[in-house]
């Protein structure tokens, strides 16, 4: 399956070296949230490309659950756009607009993480959020996901 970013070149930004180590999770909505039709992603895209997706529902009751392959190309632009975004650093604080879309993003490596708060639209994050949620609906066979 092609997927989603970072260099993994050694040198190349804060995530470059052996892509092993490292583990991103990424969460995405909230199944309580009535105005929310696509429910919770809950992605998690492990260093040698391994990928699990949760999926909470909002409309029925229960989870389905996916697993997938993102090659070396995709992990590649993954973290690219993560460096080009300047992860860890926070978006500006901004207004929140009413039923916006939160997203949770965390980078495991070398025993710790960090994690950045997204919510609604984020130019600087735009890139990331959508290899993302590009690859939540593909894991999930257009089942899950949110468009555009």
């Amino acid at each position: 399956m092609k997927g989603v970013g970072g260099c993994g070149r050694a040198g190349a930004g804060p995530y470059g070296g052996a892509m092993t180590a490292r583990v991103l999770r990424y969460s995405a909505g909230n199944e309580h949230n009535p105005a929310d039709p696509w429910g919770r992603s809950e992605l998690t895209v492990h260093g040698d490309g391994h990928a699990v997706l949760e999926q909470h529902h909002s409309r029925r009751p229960g989870t389905s659950a996916w697993t997938g392959q993102v090659d070396r190309q995709g992990l590649s632009a993954l973290w690219a756009a993560l460096d080009e975004a300047g992860f860890p650093s926070p978006p500006a604080a901004a207004a929140v607009p009413p039923d916006s879309v939160i997203r949770r993003l965390t980078v495991e490596e070398d025993g710790g993480a960090e994690t950045v708060l997204l919510a609604g639209t984020v130019p600087g994050y735009a890139a990331v959020t959508g290899l993302l949620d590009g690859l939540v609906y593909r894991l999930s066979g257009g089942t899950a996901g949110r468009p555009g």
